[in-house]
This record gives structure tokens, sequence and C-alpha cells, in this order.
């Protein structure tokens, strides 16, 4: 027989947020970092939105061991253009080659995902 009884703890945790995000192409800020205030708990504010596309590339040529070829970057609108472009004259040396864009219009970040 187990007795057991419940309490109420305090726990204070570090949490890593994002305060500075760059192109992975060209290295370009995308946004201005402003202060030192969160709105809500994991979000930063900034003065002017954030406009990034989160990418993700690979293909499944390997069978098993594609999950080696996926990469994730960050782009800007103009270097987002220039790697859309790469990737059509790419598509035909592959047979399952995939791009996954998503638009990112903000004026906070969000926390570092890791």
């Amino acid at each position: 027989m187990v007795k057991s009884e419940y309490c109420t703890k305090m726990v204070e945790k570090r949490i890593e947020t994002v305060i500075r995000l760059f192109c992975d192409k060209c290295g370009k800020p995308l946004h201005k970092e402003y202060g030192e205030e969160y709105k809500q708990y994991e979000w930063r504010e900034y003065k002017e939105s954030v406009e990034y596309f989160s990418v993700t590339t690979g293909h499944n040529d390997w069978g098993n061991d594609s999950c080696e070829s996926i990469e994730h970057k960050t782009y800007c609108r103009e270097c987002l253009s220039v790697a859309f472009a790469k990737y059509l004259e790419r598509c035909g040396d592959a047979d399952t080659e995939y791009m996954e864009i998503e638009h990112h219009c903000r004026r906070s970040l969000p926390l570092k995902e890791g």
C-alpha cells in the first residue's frame, strides 16, 4: 500500500528565445531587435513585422536513408525566389524531390525550437 499526498512547488525555468533571425543564404538580418520586454511568456515583441520563410527540402530517392537529405533553411523573400528557381531546375534529376515552404509574418518571434 502506498500513501501519498500532493504538494505545490514553484519551478523556475530558463527558456531560450530567438532574438536575432538571419537569412541562411544571404545572411541579411530579417528583423530589428526591440527591447527586453516580453508579451505573454514566450514571445518577444519587435517594432516592425518579421517576414521570413521556413523551407524544408529533401527527397525520397534513397529509401530509409533519405532522411539524410532533409534540410531546414530560413530565407528572406529574395533568396526564396532564387532557391525555388533552382529547385524547379533540379526536379528532373531526382525522382521524389520536395520543397515545403511556410510563410511567417508577425511582430514577434517564437521560442527557439531545438
